[in-house]
C-alpha cells in the first residue's frame, strides 16, 4: 500500500507538452483531481541525452516535491526504470510492453482496426492493404504484448471488419517493401485503400507513393490511426486517422491512481474505445468505380443527417429499382445497400454526438432507429461503447 499524502498529492506527468495531444490527457487529469499539483513539461529533461540513466534523471528532479505517482507515455525501458525508481504507482499510456507492477490506460486498438476499415468500406473501397511497423522494433516487446495491445491489435481487428486483406506489409519502406504496395494499386480490379496502423509509418507511406506518381486519394485512400493533430495536417494530402480520446485516457489514468493511492484494487489494464475517424483529404472521396453505386454513396453521406431512412427512399433518388440497387451493391461492395445506410447513419450520429449538444434520443431518431435500445446496441456494435458514454468519453459531460 502506498503511503497516503497529507495534503493533495503531487503526479509527475511524463508528456510532451507541445502537442495536443498531451494537453488532452492533461486536461482529462486536472478534471478528474482538479487539486492535485501536476509536475509538467519535464520531457525534454528525460530524453536529452546528459541524463540518460534512472539515477541521474532521479537526481535532477533534487528540490521538487515528494512525486507520489507518474503518469505518462512511457515507451523506452530508461523512462519506465525512471518512473519506477521514484516510488509510487505508475500509469503507463503508451502501447509498447506489458511491465509487470505497471498499470495501463491505452485504447482498444482491435475497434481502432475495424473503425478503420468501416470508415474505408462506406468509401465504397474492394481492395484493402495494411502497413505496419515490422515486430522486434522494439527489442522489450514480445510477440504477446503485440498481439493483445499493439499494432498488431489493429490489424486483427481491420481484418474481422473487412474480411481478406490484399496485402500486408510490416517494415521499413525499402524498394523491396514498396514494389508490391505500387504493383498492387496499379493492378485495378477496383477501389484500393491502405490502413497503416500509425500516423508516424502513414506519414513515410505518403512521401513514398508521392515520390512514385501515386495520387492520393485518387488512386488509393489511406487511413491511419492515433490522429495526432499535428503529424496529420502536416502530411500532403492531409492525414485522415482514428481519433484516440485523449481526454478521456488522463481522466481515466488519474482514476487509477486514486484508486491505488487509497490503498484499493484497480484494474492493471484498462481500454478505452477510439472515437472514429477524424476524415482529412487522404481518404475524402468516394472510390467506387461504378457509376450508380458511387451516386448512391454520395447521396448517402450527403443525407446521413436527414430524416431520410428508407431504402425505397433511395431508390426514388438515384432512379433505379431495389432490386437492381441490391444487386450492384453487393456486386461492387459487398453489402447490402440498408447496411451500408445504418452504417453511415451511425458514423455521422457519432460526429454529432461530439459537435452538438442535442440529446442522445433526438440523435438516435435522426439516425433512423426507432428506439434508444435499438440505438445504444447499433451504436455499442460499431464503436464498443454507448451512445451516452462516447459523448462523456471526449468531453467529460
Amino acid at each position: 500500500m502506498t503511503d497516503l499524502p497529507s495534503s493533495a498529492p503531487t503526479i509527475l506527468t511524463v508528456l510532451d507538452p507541445r502537442l495536443p495531444e498531451s494537453v488532452a490527457v492533461v486536461s482529462g487529469i486536472r478534471q478528474h483531481a482538479p487539486g492535485w499539483k501536476l509536475v509538467v513539461n519535464l520531457w525534454d529533461l528525460a530524453f536529452t541525452s546528459s541524463h540518460s540513466d534512472a539515477p541521474t534523471l532521479l537526481a535532477a528532479l533534487t528540490g521538487l516535491p515528494r512525486i507520489h505517482a507518474t503518469i505518462g507515455h512511457l515507451h523506452s525501458n530508461r523512462l519506465m526504470d525512471w518512473a519506477k525508481a521514484l516510488g509510487g504507482p505508475v500509469v503507463n499510456l503508451a502501447t509498447a510492453w506489458m511491465e509487470p507492477g505497471v498499470h495501463y490506460v491505452i485504447v482498444d486498438g482491435f475497434l481502432a482496426g475495424k473503425q478503420a476499415g468501416a470508415h474505408l468500406r462506406m468509401r465504397g473501397v474492394r481492395r484493402f492493404a495494411c502497413v505496419t511497423r515490422a515486430y522486434g522494433m522494439f527489442p522489450q516487446v514480445t510477440r504477446k504484448d503485440e498481439e493483445r495491445f499493439g499494432s498488431q491489435k489493429r490489424v486483427v481487428g481491420f481484418r474481422e471488419e473487412i474480411g481478406d486483406i490484399a496485402l500486408f506489409i510490416a517494415g521499413d519502406f525499402s524498394p523491396d517493401r514498396v514494389a508490391p504496395i505500387l504493383t498492387w494499386i496499379r493492378a485495378g480490379g477496383g477501389p484500393a485503400g491502405i490502413f497503416v496502423t500509425s500516423d508516424a509509418v502513414a506519414r513515410q507511406l505518403l512521401t513514398v507513393l508521392e515520390d512514385a506518381g501515386v495520387r492520393v486519394p485518387l488512386d488509393v485512400l489511406v487511413v491511419s490511426s492515433d490522429d495526432e493533430v499535428g503529424m496529420c495536417q502536416a502530411c500532403r494530402p492531409t492525414l485522415s486517422s482514428v481519433r484516440m480520446p485523449y481526454q478521456a485516457i488522463g481522466r481515466r489514468a488519474a482514476e487509477v491512481v486514486t484508486e491505488l493511492l487509497a490503498g484499493g484494487p484497480a484494474p492493471e489494464t484498462v481500454l478505452l474505445p477510439p472515437l472514429g475517424v477524424s476524415v482529412r483529404v487522404s481518404s475524402d472521396i468516394v472510390a467506387c468505380d461504378d457509376p450508380l453505386t458511387k451516386r448512391c454513396l454520395n447521396w448517402m453521406h450527403e443525407h446521413s443527417e436527414s430524416s431520410i431512412r428508407q431504402v425505397d427512399e433511395i431508390c426514388k433518388a438515384v432512379s433505379t429499382s431495389r432490386r437492381a440497387l441490391e444487386r450492384r451493391f453487393a456486386a461492387t461492395i459487398g453489402i447490402s445497400p440498408g447496411e451500408m445506410l445504418r452504417r453511415i447513419c451511425l458514423d455521422a450520429a457519432g460526429r454529432r454526438l461530439l459537435t452538438s449538444d442535442a440529446p442522445v434520443a433526438e440523435i438516435g431518431r435522426r439516425a433512423g432507429f426507432t428506439s434508444a435500445t435499438a440505438f445504444d446496441r447499433a451504436f455499442r456494435q460499431v464503436t464498443g461503447s454507448t451512445p451516452l458514454a462516447w459523448r462523456k468519453q471526449q468531453s467529460g459531460r
